[in-house]
C-alpha cells in the first residue's frame, strides 16, 4: 500500500484501434474527393467532346446545304432559260426597245436575270419610264410592267427644244419643236436654266427649285383655260403672262392662287363683253380687281409686244 501510494501514476495511452480508425476515415474521404474530382473532369471532357461534335455536325450540315443549293441552282440555271418576255403598262416605247434597254436576251439563264440592274437600265435609258417592276415565272417567262410620265410642256433652251414632265424631269430633246407642237404641248418661256439633261431634273441658274413651274402648269391643266393657252411666259416668277384663245394676253402676276386667277380670267372671257375680235389684255393678278384693256395688234407670241 505504501509503494502504491507513493509512485505517480502514468497516463493510459489511447487504444491503438481508435487511432487507426481515424486514419482510415481521412484516407477514405480523400479518396472520395479525388474520385469526385476525377469524375467531374471526365464529365467536363465529355461535355466538351459533345459540344465540338455538335458544332462539327452543324458545320457539316451547312456545307452540305450550300453544296446542295449550288447544285440545284446550277441545274435550274442550265435548264430554265428566258423564252418569252411580256411587257405591260403604258409607255411610248415599243416592247423591243424596253427589252433591249433592260439588257435581257432570249436564251439567258432565267435565274441569273438581275432584276435590279434591268430596272435601273430601263429607267436610265428610257426617260419617259417612271417606274418598272420585273417578275420571273417558271419555266421561261419574264414579266415587265412599266408606267411612264407624260410631257407637260416644252421649252426652248440654248437653241434646242426639250419636253419636260410636270415633275420637271427632262424627257426628250429635239432640234425643232414640230413634234411637240403636233402633240399639243404647251410652250413655256422659262427663267435662265442651269442644266437640262435628258433623264434628269431640270435646274434653274439661280438655284431656285423649279417645282413651282410644274405646279403652275398642273393647276392650269385642271382649270377652264386648259387647252386654250398657246404660250406661257414664266421667265419672271412674279410676272407670269399667258396667251389665251389667240386674242387674249392674261397677266397672272405671281404664281400664287393660280386656280382662282384662271377661273376669273375664264369668266371674263366667257361674259362676251370683250367683243368677238381684236386683242385684249386681261390683268387678273388681283382677282378681286380685274382690269381689261383692249389693245388691237398685240403680238401674242411675245410677252409684251
Amino acid at each position: 500500500m505504501g509503494e502504491l501510494g507513493g509512485r505517480p501514476q502514468r497516463p493510459t495511452p489511447p487504444p491503438r484501434r481508435a487511432v487507426g480508425a481515424a486514419t482510415d476515415g481521412a484516407e477514405k474521404r480523400a479518396a472520395d474527393e479525388k474520385r469526385r474530382a476525377d469524375t467531374a473532369r471526365a464529365n467536363a471532357r465529355l461535355r466538351e467532346r459533345r459540344r465540338k461534335a455538335k458544332w462539327l455536325l452543324v458545320f457539316a450540315l451547312l456545307c452540305f446545304s450550300l453544296i446542295l443549293i449550288y447544285v440545284i441552282s446550277r441545274f435550274l440555271g442550265s435548264f430554265f432559260v428566258v423564252g418569252e418576255v411580256k411587257i405591260s403598262g403604258d409607255s411610248p416605247y415599243t416592247d423591243s426597245e424596253i427589252i433591249s434597254a433592260a439588257g435581257i436576251s432570249f436564251g439567258d439563264r432565267l435565274y441569273r436575270t438581275d432584276k435590279k440592274t434591268a430596272v435601273r437600265n430601263i429607267t436610265e435609258k428610257l426617260p419617259y419610264i417612271e417606274s418598272v417592276s420585273i417578275r420571273i415565272k417558271l419555266p421561261s417567262f419574264v414579266y415587265i410592267t412599266v408606267s411612264s410620265e407624260r410631257a407637260a410642256f416644252y421649252a426652248r433652251i440654248s437653241g434646242s427644244y426639250y419636253a419636260v414632265s410636270g415633275k420637271m424631269k427632262v424627257l426628250e430633246r429635239a432640234d425643232t419643236a414640230d413634234r411637240f407642237e403636233a402633240d399639243g404641248l404647251l410652250c413655256i418661256e422659262l427663267p435662265p436654266v442651269g442644266s437640262a439633261v435628258v433623264g434628269a431634273e431640270l435646274t434653274l441658274a439661280d438655284g431656285t427649285d423649279p417645282g413651282y413651274i410644274g405646279t403652275f402648269v398642273s393647276a392650269i391643266e385642271e382649270s377652264e383655260l386648259s387647252g386654250r393657252i398657246s404660250r406661257l411666259f414664266m421667265d419672271e416668277r412674279f410676272d407670269t403672262v399667258m396667251s389665251v384663245d389667240g386674242r387674249f394676253r392674261v397677266r397672272f402676276g405671281s404664281d400664287a392662287d393660280v386656280a382662282t386667277k384662271a377661273l376669273a380670267a375664264a369668266r371674263v372671257i366667257a361674259d362676251g363683253d370683250l367683243g368677238d375680235s381684236g386683242t385684249v389684255v386681261i390683268d387678273v393678278s388681283d382677282p378681286s380687281a380685274i382690269v381689261t384693256v383692249r389693245r388691237d395688234g398685240l403680238d401674242l407670241a411675245t410677252k409684251d409686244g
